[in-house]
């Protein structure tokens, strides 16, 4: 954003999105789980609808409703590529102090793998051979 001249102030409407779930995906109607146990009903043993679908085809999608109607894997191979190459690579690298695209995919490659897991940096500038203040910064 510092690169554009116009704010659009008072002209843009920000979303946030969060992952479609997964009776979204299924195309299931909402439940009324969450609002019957905050009006104190509890529901009837063995009433509650439970897909047995595994989640990890979703998950790999990363529960994205573009990606989840491509019914090819190299589609959504291509679709993530093109997402690190237009977002991660251009637009934050515009935004940030990148100096080496290769080191900063290995960094990305690396904390992806350690998604969930406490962040030690002093070990992954060892494993990917980049330095700690680099992965600081990244």
């Amino acid at each position: 954003m510092r690169s554009v001249s116009e704010s659009l102030a008072g002209r843009a409407v920000y979303y946030t999105l969060l992952p479609m779930m997964l009776g979204e995906i299924e195309m299931r109607p909402p439940s009324g789980l969450i609002r019957n146990l905050f009006k104190g009903e509890l529901p009837e043993e063995g009433k509650i609808s439970v897909s047995h679908r595994s989640p990890f085809p979703w998950m790999l999608r990363g529960c994205m409703p573009t990606l989840m109607e491509m019914k090819s894997w190299s589609a959504v191979l291509k679709w993530w590529e093109g997402y690190v190459m237009t977002y991660l690579e251009r637009d934050l690298r515009q935004l940030s102090q990148i100096e080496s695209l290769p080191d900063f995919r290995r960094v990305m490659r690396a904390l992806a793998l350690r998604s969930g897991q406490l962040l030690n940096q002093t070990g992954i500038s060892r494993e990917i051979g980049v330095s700690q203040p680099t992965i600081h910064r990244y």
